[in-house]
């Protein structure tokens, strides 16, 4: 069984239990239909694997391999593969089936990762990732200057964390992370700077 859940910034997510283990992914869209129709796919591909019609290769990210009816087959790199940020970045957006997201969607992420580069640092190894280091990167952020020279909005920079995490929960369902994400985004980063984002 597989069922969605929809996050107060409006994204939706898809969870399901595989192996006596809850698996949970950012569908990376706040579109209840894009959503629905997603998590029918899983469904589908669910029942597929069920009766042995598609067969689940060892090793592989599960929720992507569902996602893309079977099409995205391939090994993900080992934990030891993956260190820096960079890296990380590299196979999170090649996990993506093509076509599941709209252009601008990855547009906007990869304008993210690049924000998120130029302060933490593509070498950051992202397993040493702490709660000082997104301190820090909201620190930073908030010093720089947004559209027409204002400054950057709060709920803006909440966005290139949202897309770390979604990068971060890839990467722990795929067995590259064995810990939480280092901080609750609703939670206490945004007291220094004086608002919380809407």
């Amino acid at each position: 069984m597989a069922w969605h859940e929809q996050k107060p910034n409006g994204r939706f997510h898809v969870a399901f239990r595989c192996g006596g283990r809850k698996l949970k992914e950012s569908l990376l869209t706040s579109d209840p239909q894009a959503a629905q129709a997603r998590l029918h796919r899983l469904v589908e591909n669910i029942s597929l694997v069920e009766n042995g019609r598609l067969a689940l290769p060892e090793d592989v990210d599960v929720v992507a391999f569902l996602l893309s009816d079977g099409k995205l087959n391939g090994k993900p790199h080992r934990h030891a593969d993956l260190r820096t940020l960079n890296e990380f970045r590299r196979a999170f957006l090649n996990s993506i089936p093509k076509g599941s997201l709209e252009d601008s969607t990855l547009a906007g992420m990869r304008t993210h990762f690049g924000h998120l580069s130029q302060v933490l640092g593509k070498s950051l190894s992202v397993s040493t990732l702490s709660l000082e280091d997104l301190q820090r990167y909201v620190d930073r952020r908030s010093k720089n200057k947004g559209v027409r020279g204002k400054s950057l909005s709060l709920a803006t920079i909440k966005k290139e964390l949202t897309t770390l995490r979604t990068l971060w929960n890839w990467a722990r369902n795929a067995g590259h992370l064995n810990r939480a994400f280092p901080v609750n985004l609703d939670a206490s980063l945004w007291s220094r700077v004086g608002k919380h984002p809407q």
